[in-house]
């Protein structure tokens, strides 16, 4: 039917007022012609319906009607002339109810043709949720009972109708995820597949987040094609750099899962933070244009596909609404990108301070402690409560209990109650150890200096030890668990005498270089020294004088703030020329930071009153040690394996060890309470050994 017939037919309902019979009319012409753009255009046709107004005088029109009527007397004259009044003004009202009836079946008019659309509109998508519903459920069926998934046994002919109307923009959002679930199920891209798929792509920023992330989300599940993949990165990439701020809590962390499965985020999170770094060095005259010029960078797809700090700065906006869960794997995404973006780290640890761990699993709550680690991120007060909640939790394996103390070794975190767990799995299922696991164990409880407490946990670290060095280890790893047998006193004299012989020495330095082959030196050293003094009837070689001058078996602090804190603080305390001797090698390599001595009373003395050995009270010398922050095992801020062994080898050496931590040292402290503290350790060293 044509528009004019239709023109037609509606003006003749308006004559007869036949609504029903143009309702029905016109519903069927929607159905037969749905691409026909029926819009409202039909309210303008013109009414023909008229109401007309009659009076029984005959017709007061012409002139010639008071001139034939000569004879009339005035009386009827003034009602003849009132009557013809009378008609104009009934037909000025005629004229004013024709326009107002007209505009009143206008309105009708379009009042009916919009409700059929609404109608039609109401009816066609209903009819298509029940086809997806329908294949939906036979995709099911076939899917439960694992047979051989072919689209075209599921679908009808209507399939193509059906992607028309699902691509309008009236048609709901939700369809399009039914529609895609549905033809993702193919192993390959039908042609109606890809129109799909390129129009979500073109749409993606008008569709609502929550649709676009469940289409991902198929397009993640689904069997694997180019296209597909290709229109996945396109989706993440549109909502993470343009949508950002649309993104609901709930999709959050998936979205930081899409980056991490699609893009190499360890790269970008280096490029970016390379990025910040040269635009916080900017001048600030030419700052305005470097930060355009910069955010241009950002946005480089070939450079930077996505910027990640999108949702960084998202999950600052939404850290109040994120579960706890939720949170524990921001955690875990970020170590794994290697992003320690400080303000979301100290918004999203108070977040999970104030948490309830308690349904955490033992797994969970490991992967926290681990992503931690990898982060370096040392949270006192977290660290307190994640690791007293997994010592409410049995350790599954021998394995999870090797990973759990080699996190709080990167950690230099000790909880006493979770470290008598993870030791008791090891020295009771030792024999399950991987050789990896063996040899980071080993490291980690040299690292805590954590001795064993009796001959039982003595032997069952020499185990260790001897599965850590089974496979074909390289000479420089030998060397380490040689050195971490020495921390823990519990290095076997065979074990000392192969490590220290000529030969094994000479390779070592030939193949270690640079920081490896220093490394190297130390430990040889330490191990030298912990046979000559800590091993029972070794009988075995040392190592020579020569070899000592290449190494130290502890190095200066390398902290220079430290350094000079302390130093300023005794200089105010005592002449440091007359009372302090700094960097000495004392003996075998073995060095010191400062060299002072003290009578009983814990009082200093010049250091030439012991080099000369006179007097008559008795003196002792002080070795005395600066511990920065790296070298403190919290809480209880003890040192870490390799000042605790130095600290012994002092002791042989005939020195007091004392430890001056960067606690000790605090810059909001004054010279005064600086100097107290050092004093009162010193005091403290020597009334032990005077008991």
């Amino acid at each position: 039917m044509s528009l004019s017939n239709l023109k037609s037919f509606a003006s003749s309902w308006q004559k007869q007022s036949q609504c029903s019979k143009f309702r029905h009319h016109l519903t069927y012409l929607r159905m037969i012609n749905p691409d026909h753009p029926f819009d409202l255009q039909y309210k303008n046709v013109n009414s023909s319906v008229k109401i007309r107004l009659t009076h029984s005088t005959p017709s007061l029109g012409s002139r010639r009607y008071f001139s034939t009527k000569k004879g009339l007397e005035p009386n009827v004259k003034k009602k003849i002339l009132k009557e013809h009044l009378l008609e104009a003004d009934a037909k000025k009202m005629d004229t004013s109810c024709t326009e107002a009836i007209s505009a009143k079946e206008d309105t009708i008019f379009s009042e009916i043709l919009s409700n059929v659309e609404k109608t039609y509109a109401k009816n066609t998508i209903r009819d298509c949720e029940h086809r997806l519903l329908h294949w939906g459920r036979i995709l099911a069926e076939k899917k439960n009972a694992k047979e051989e998934i072919k689209l075209e046994t599921i679908v009808s002919d209507s399939i193509h109708s059906v992607v028309e109307l699902v691509l309008t923009p009236s048609a709901p959002a939700y369809m399009r995820h039914k529609l895609l679930a549905l033809l993702l199920s193919e192993k390959t891209d039908l042609m109606i597949t890809q129109k799909m798929l390129r129009q979500t792509a073109q749409d993606v920023l008008i569709l609502p987040v929550n649709v676009v992330a469940d289409i991902v989300q198929e397009l993640t599940l689904c069997p694997e094609t180019a296209l597909r993949k290709q229109i996945r990165i396109e989706l993440v990439q549109a909502i993470v750099n343009k949508r950002w701020y649309d993104i609901p809590a709930k999709y959050v962390v998936f979205f930081m899962y899409q980056l991490d499965s699609l893009f190499d985020m360890k790269d970008i999170t280096h490029k970016l933070s390379s990025r910040v770094h040269e635009n916080k060095s900017i001048s600030s005259e030419d700052s305005s244009h470097s930060v355009a010029e910069h955010i241009s960078q950002v946005i480089d797809a070939e450079t930077l596909p996505v910027v990640s700090v999108n949702l960084e700065t998202r999950i600052l906006n939404l850290v109040d609404e994120l579960k706890s869960k939720d949170l524990s794997k921001v955690i875990i995404l970020l170590s794994r990108w290697k992003n320690r973006n400080l303000m979301v780290l100290n918004a999203v640890f108070h977040r999970l301070f104030m948490a309830d761990l308690s349904d955490f699993s033992v797994v969970q709550l490991n992967n926290l402690l681990y992503s931690c680690s990898v982060l370096n991120y040392r949270n006192e007060r977290f660290l307190d409560k994640l690791t007293s909640q997994m010592s409410l939790v049995p350790l599954d394996s021998v394995s999870l209990a090797a990973t759990v103390l080699t996190s709080l070794s990167h950690l230099r975190w000790r909880n006493d109650s979770l470290m008598s767990a993870c030791k008791k799995s090891l020295y009771d299922d030792w024999k399950l150890l991987s050789a990896k696991d063996a040899k980071n164990s080993l490291l980690s409880l040299a690292n805590l200096a954590e001795m064993p407490s009796n001959d039982k946990e003595t032997h069952s670290v020499k185990e260790i030890a001897m599965v850590a060095v089974e496979e074909n280890f390289l000479p420089f790893e030998k060397v380490t668990c040689g050195w971490c047998l020495a921390v823990l006193k519990s290095l076997p004299s065979d074990q000392a005498k192969k490590l220290l012989q000529p030969e094994f020495v000479s390779e070592v330095l030939e193949i270690c270089e640079g920081h490896m082959k220093h490394a190297a030196l130390q430990r040889l050293a330490v191990i030298s020294l912990a046979a000559k003094y800590e091993i029972p009837n070794y009988k075995g070689a040392f190592l020579s004088t020569e070899f000592f001058s290449l190494a130290e078996v502890t190095s200066g602090c390398t902290d220079k703030a430290l350094t000079e804190t302390f130093e300023r603080a005794l200089s105010k305390f005592a002449d440091m020329k007359t009372y302090v001797q700094s960097g000495q090698v004392i003996q075998d390599g073995v060095r010191t930071d400062y060299v002072m001595c003290a009578n009983k009373n814990g009082e200093v003395r010049p250091i030439t009153a012991i080099q000369s050995e006179q007097g008559h009270e008795k003196l002792y010398r002080l070795a005395l040690q600066l511990v920065p922050f790296p070298g403190v095992v919290g809480p209880d801020q003890s040192p870490t394996g390799s000042y605790n062994i130095a600290a012994r080898l002092l002791k042989h050496l005939g020195y007091i060890p004392i430890h001056i931590t960067y606690l000790d040292l605090k810059p909001n402290m004054g010279v005064l309470e600086h100097i107290n503290k050092i004093t009162e350790k010193i005091k403290l060293a020597v009334k032990s050994i005077e008991d």
